[in-house]
């Protein structure tokens, strides 16, 4: 079944795929198709195939099909063939200039091929932003095609303009289709990745929902203490029941009732009075991916005894939401007493009695959160990539802060659900299983009415609801319904102050009128009543945990691990729930803007602002020209040596050379490989074509070709291309061939066009959706260009040729062989060192960040000094703290602050997948088990990375406290001696890649000791305040601390462990430890000698400091022009990019 799964996942690359997503990659392989099958009418027409030659309109092919597959956004789409075009006349003016000067003696233009392509190379890996490399690189095709290939036979200019054109007709094929299929922005996609978001998000957490209901039944141990325990038991498996296909009448002893909506593992259930059945394993799991209806709500209602008027006294809309919506018609003894205790004492048994099986339920849940986890990150990176395009449409400049708010927001809450998972892979134990059972009905209601704010806010900026103003059937004005509500700024002052008035009978009347029309202000006072749902749960669960809380018996040394666990778990819940207020303001707001612009299309909304700003730019150069030079000798005359700064030639000279030096010489190895091998073989193909006619001579052309397109920096990215590249020639061969055979069977120009085109808008149109749902987008392009070489020449002749595609192929196979020939001899560049360098490094990034957050936050300041608490988070390239943060910071500026460097260290886990994946061609299949060494690393470094997300989230939801403050005096010692021995671990990591294999030596990892220690601390002060109940919950959030410190602690050790394994690394046991709290003075000593140590290294590097930085830079920038089509990285090197030129301003390093 596994293998039959995988099978068909590969041959049908859509199953099971979002509606959304199918309907996206449909029209743009149609967009993509329609365009190549247009560019053929230079071949089908007699008009333009005697104006250009055959392979003119190859080119023309080939270019459109590089500018398409590049992106999606019709704004960018035209400027990337624009920066095609001009790619293409830069090589068409170095091609004349050398035709000119090398007319007679053809072998001296290799000098000037050499030049051209290692400068203009180096230039573009370098980062430009006019010309990217893998759109700029295409100037090396009608260079060779001009000079080697279709040499012209006299100096005239015409072959060379003509060749221009080929690079003016998709910019008019583009622009036409789009227009005519109505192409998206970059805007438009943006809003659809925030809907995927959201509903990403929702299925998130009830998932989670499902995950926490299951792992309660398991612990629990019968019999009850109360009908209210028995009544919550029964809510909540009649609910898992109702979520399966039919009542227990209608399966047999032993079947498996099916998933019906969203549980997603199926469980054996027994008729009444049988032996219970084990719960199944996870063949018969099936999708639970339907977002019809939301499953977060308890089904059942409460009945209670007279014994229990104390616990049966719960609020009127929790019990609202507990009414059983479920009959089973045939199960009539579970209303009795001891027939409820029996049925669901079997079904805990059919739960647990085979505990694997109980592992697989838990293990399936567990491996779809990460699932979930994963498409919400990648929807977040595709949502900032989206919106640095979006900003460019400068039409749209009203929405852009919008969009910025809502991409913070949504960054935010992926950081808190993260958080939330933690806390869902231990098992449960029976004290805190009762303490759950009696709050998960408040938690069910907390989960479904923020599961249903989620769907409402998908549906509002859906467009799914109509404002007021545009709808006609209503009288009412959207302004006169929200006026006691700032709908800007929904904070919990604003939204007390104008509830009353919302629930007031003039509002409801009004709101009773909008429910009717589906109305976007309905659907906002649905929200609203939502928020106001939360709030009252939130407090009868701190009543409900106040009213259980038992001094004497909480917060002990032995149960302290699980208490800490399960105050995280709520504090999360609580206060994910309460933060979606401004997100559901912003959305809004923002469905009012987009309702506003629907009225107007974008595409002649874009054409008149472009021709608007061109016509302002032109009627107004001089006015602007005189105002800057009089603000500019205004200037000078105030501010002389600032506006006009004197350097002497010496001082001019070395900024130049600084420049240049930088663009030509920072992947040099790379630009001498390129350079080498086209202009090499450039003049090897035309010495053997004009002295030699064997026809394995004839095409060669192809392999040089080959060569420039599949050329790339590293070994893997070679190897990935390379692939890529055969695979696509030899399909595109294939059906090729087999065009030009079916379209050659008629001698009728009419049909031999028709089967023509359709043939080609066929392949096309399946190659782009089968290659984009694989997330293999270049192999479309390779695949299109075998087809259209094979296809296209047999064409004008009516002849199709078996041997051309044969050859065809061959060429292709020695252009690979080339690439991996000059690649290999060369100084070869791997992706899988680059890759373990970089999780060398990533420890110490995010240590850094840990230390920026432990030290304004847990740290006192009365014992620890600002200079001392400095040293741990220095400015370097390595942590993306800006230098010039003030001495004191307000709480908005370290979260700002803190926020940006956790985004900044996510952006980072794309680039090493991307490494990873790249790594597979270089260690497959002879270093196999050093692939899953980096795989494993990477995926702990990765959890790592989430621990330290829950532990800023709950430490910055416990600000400011007053107990933080005073358990801060406590562990202020123990803190600086982690963070110490932190900074030790990782610096050791750092100095692996500059060390010889027999010579790594580092010492022994005493994280784990400490964190115990402040966790022992930590746990006695909430032991000692544990009768303080006005401060209850205030202590439930420092325990939490505890859970997500040790977690973060635990997976730094794991982090270890396989560094050392990984790397070879000998451990060095430790004589005398600063783990013990009477060797303080030799900590103060190392302490001491640690920051002389920072302040003699923030001398040495201030040198170095700009060109490491900008090596690092050029490793991302060259990762990026790699993937060509990958489009994770644009906002990564941006980000970057501002960090670098403040560090370049003002920064210097530590160690």
């Amino acid at each position: 079944m596994k293998y039959i799964k995988l099978l068909k996942n590969y041959l049908f690359p859509l199953w099971n795929k979002p509606v959304s997503e199918i309907k996206r990659n449909v029209y743009f392989s149609l967009f993509f198709s329609a365009n190549i099958t247009l560019s053929i009418l230079f071949l089908v027409i007699d008009v333009f195939r005697n104006f250009f030659t055959i392979y003119f309109a190859v080119f023309n092919t080939l270019f459109l099909g590089v500018s398409i597959i590049n992106s999606e956004s019709f704004y960018i789409l035209i400027k990337n063939q624009f920066r095609v075009l001009l790619a293409i006349f830069i090589g068409l003016v170095v091609g004349f200039v050398s035709f000119q000067i090398t007319f007679n003696h053809v072998w001296t233009s290799v000098f000037i091929t050499l030049v051209f392509v290692y400068i203009s190379s180096a230039i573009m890996v370098t980062g430009s932003n006019v010309l990217p490399y893998n759109l700029g690189k295409v100037m090396y095709l009608p260079y060779f095609n001009l000079v080697y290939f279709n040499r012209p036979d006299d100096r005239s200019i015409i072959p060379f303009l003509k060749f221009l054109l080929t690079g003016v007709s998709p910019i008019i094929l583009v622009i036409v289709v789009g227009l005519i299929f109505r192409m998206d922005f970059s805007s438009n996609y943006y809003i659809q990745c925030c809907r995927q978001n959201l509903k990403t998000s929702r299925k998130l957490i009830c998932t989670i929902e499902r995950e926490l209901e299951i792992k309660t039944l398991e612990s629990i141990n019968y019999p009850l203490d109360s009908s209210y325990q028995r009544n919550i038991v029964k809510s909540i498996t009649n609910r898992i029941e109702a979520d399966y296909n039919g009542s227990l009448k209608d399966h047999s002893q032993g079947s498996p009732l099916k998933l019906r909506k969203k549980l997603g593992v199926p469980i054996y259930l027994k008729p009444r009075k049988q032996e219970p059945i084990h719960l199944s394993p996870l063949s018969d799991v099936v999708n639970h991916d339907r977002d019809d209806e939301s499953t977060c709500s308890m089904m059942s209602e409460f009945t209670t005894t007279s014994k229990d008027k104390k616990i049966s006294n719960q609020p009127e809309y929790v019990k609202e939401n507990v009414k059983d919506s479920t009959k089973f018609k045939n199960n009539g003894s579970l209303e009795g007493g001891e027939d409820i205790v029996n049925h669901y004492y079997n079904f805990k048994k059919s739960l647990l009695k085979n505990p694997k099986h109980q592992n697989d339920t838990h293990n399936y849940f567990k491996i779809s959160l990460e699932k979930l986890n994963v498409e919400n990150s990648r929807n977040l990176n595709q949502m900032e990539k989206y919106l640095l395009e979006a900003k460019k449409e400068f039409w749209n400049k009203d929405m852009f802060g919008y969009f910025n708010e809502i991409s913070y927001l949504l960054e935010t809450n992926h950081k808190k659900l993260l958080t939330i998972n933690m806390a869902f892979f231990e098992n449960i134990t029976v004290e805190k299983s009762r303490t759950l059972l009696v709050i998960l009905p408040f938690l069910n209601t907390l989960i479904n009415q923020t599961s249903r704010i989620f769907r409402i806010m998908h549906k509002q900026i859906g467009l799914k609801y109509k404002p007021v103003d545009i709808t006609p059937e209503i009288e009412i004005s959207g302004n006169e319904l929200f006026t006691t509500i700032d709908m800007e700024n929904i904070i919990e002052y604003n939204l007390t102050k104008g509830i009353d008035y919302l629930k007031s009978t003039e509002s409801l009347q009004r709101f009773k009128d909008l429910k009717k029309h589906k109305t976007l202000e309905y659907s906002q006072y649905k929200i609203l009543m939502c928020f106001d749902y939360i709030e009252r749960t939130i407090k009868d669960i701190n009543n409900q945990l106040e009213e259980i809380y038992d001094p004497e018996t909480s917060f002990g040394i032995e149960n302290i691990d699980e208490e800490t666990r399960v105050n995280f778990l709520v504090s999360a819940f609580k206060k994910f729930s309460k933060d979606q207020k401004i997100l559901s303001s912003t959305v809004f707001m923002l469905s009012f803007k987009l309702w506003g612009k629907s009225k107007e299309s974008q595409h002649i909304t874009m054409f008149k602002s472009i021709f608007k700003k061109w016509y302002i730019w032109v009627t107004t150069w001089n006015k602007r020209r005189k105002e800057r030079n009089e603000l500019y000798r205004i200037d000078y005359n105030e501010f002389p040596h600032i506006i006009h700064p004197h350097y002497t030639l010496k001082e001019k000279a070395q900024k130049l050379w600084g420049l240049v030096s930088f663009r030509l010489f920072s992947k040099w190895v790379y630009s001498l490989q390129l350079a080498l091998g086209v202009s090499i073989f450039s003049i090897v193909y035309y010495e053997l074509k004009i002295h030699e006619s064997f026809i394995l001579f004839r095409n060669l052309a192809w392999a040089v070709i080959t060569y420039c397109l599949v050329s790339a920096p590293s070994i893997g990215a070679i190897a990935y291309f390379s692939i890529l590249r055969i695979t696509g020639a030899v399909f595109g061969s294939i059906l090729g061939y087999t065009a030009a055979v079916i379209y050659s069977t008629t001698n009728n120009d009419v049909a031999r066009a028709f089967i023509f085109a359709a043939s080609t808008f066929l392949c096309s149109f399946f190659g782009s959706i089968y290659t984009r749902a694989q997330m293999f987008e270049k192999l479309v392009l390779f695949f299109i260009l075998s087809f259209v070489i094979i296809a296209f020449l047999a064409y004008p002749n009516n002849s199709p040729s078996i041997i051309t595609s044969l050859f065809r192929m061959m060429h292709i196979l020695v252009g690979v062989g080339l690439v991996y020939i000059i690649s290999i001899t060369v100084s070869p560049y791997y992706d899988h060192r680059q890759l373990k360098n970089n999780l060398y490094l990533f420890p110490f990034k995010v240590s850094q960040s840990f230390n920026f957050l432990i030290c304004n936050t847990l740290l006192d300041p009365t014992i620890v000094p600002l200079e001392t608490r400095q040293v741990f988070y220095q400015p370097s390239k390595y942590n993306y703290i800006q230098q010039h943060l003030p001495n004191e910071m307000n709480q908005k500026m370290f979260r700002s602050t803190m926020n940006k460097q956790l985004n900044l260290l996510r952006y980072q886990i794309p680039i090493q997948r991307v490494l990873l994946y790249y790594s597979r061609y270089e260690l497959f299949p002879l270093r196999k088990k050093k692939y899953y060494q980096l795989r494993r690393l990477l995926f702990t470094e990765t959890k790592m990375f989430h621990a330290l997300l829950s532990l800023e989230f709950i430490i910055v939801s416990a600000l400011p406290k007053k107990h933080l403050n005073e358990i801060s005096k406590v562990i202020s010692l123990n803190l600086l001696r982690l963070m110490s021995e932190i900074d030790n671990v990782t610096k050791g990591f750092m100095n692996i890649p500059d060390t010889e294999k027999g010579e790594r030596f580092i010492t022994e990892n005493q994280t784990k000791v400490i964190c115990n220690e402040i966790a022992r601390d930590i746990g006695e002060y909430i032991y000692k305040n544990r009768y303080d109940r006005e401060s209850l919950n205030l202590l439930r959030y420092c325990s939490a601390i505890i859970f997500c410190l040790i977690s973060f602690v635990d997976l730094f050790d794991l982090v270890f462990d396989k560094v050392v394994a990984i790397s070879h690394t000998s451990v060095y046991k430790r004589t005398e430890s600063l783990n013990k709290k009477d060797d303080i003075s030799k900590f103060d000593e190392a302490l001491e000698s640690l920051e002389n140590e920072h302040k003699e290294s923030i001398q040495e590097e201030e040198n170095n400091i700009i060109s490491d930085f900008e090596i690092q830079k050029d490793f991302d920038v060259s990762l990026r022009d790699n993937l060509g089509d990958n489009r994770e990285f644009e906002e990564i090197i941006q980000e970057q990019n501002e960090v670098g030129n403040e560090i370049q301003k003002l920064g210097t390093p530590i160690q």
